[in-house]
């Protein structure tokens, strides 16, 4: 699950922004952090959306290791769970957007 989305994050940033002008290093570095702030902002999101109980629950299962167990878990307790993570790094991105040329 986390290469998967990994490699769809670095996409829609790529994408999203227009990094010509500036050297890899550059453009790797501000992929980078927005990368980490979008998964930084993707796990608030998620936390905000439990409650106490699931968010114990999702704690088991993180611990547990096994595969496909918190995706699954976090489908059946947050609508449109799938739409998430996109949702974010599109604020993620407008708000690098607005700070970059502000």
């Amino acid at each position: 699950m986390y290469v998967e989305s990994n490699k769809k994050l670095k996409q829609q940033i790529i994408e999203s922004l227009n990094l010509s002008g500036l050297t890899v290093g550059q453009k790797d570095e501000i992929i980078s952090k927005l990368m980490d702030n979008a998964f930084n902002n993707i796990n608030m999101a998620i936390l905000d959306l439990l409650t106490e109980e699931e968010k114990k629950e999702l704690e088991k299962k993180v611990k547990t290791k096994k595969k496909g167990a918190v995706l699954k878990y976090l489908n059946s307790k947050i609508k449109d769970f799938s739409l998430l993570p996109e949702e974010i790094t599109q604020e993620t991105i407008k708000d690098f957007k607005r700070l970059r040329f502000a």
